[in-house]
């Protein structure tokens, strides 16, 4: 389901063409990688298209 920025939670994530990444709470997302990283939630990643912030039913 898409969320707005504004209501995301924990476990939400950040998809763009190619890439993914989790929403970890206080403004963070965690990104895996080399090494993994944390950073704060952003929608602009390398030129890749975004494609929104979505929470993963059961």
């Amino acid at each position: 389901t898409q969320v707005a920025e504004s209501d995301l939670m924990p476990g939400d994530l950040a998809v763009w063409d190619g890439h993914v990444a989790m929403v970890i709470g206080n403004g963070q997302l965690v990104e895996a990688g080399d090494p993994v990283e944390t950073g704060p939630i952003r929608t602009e990643n390398s030129g890749m298209a975004f494609y929104g912030f979505y929470r993963p039913t059961e």
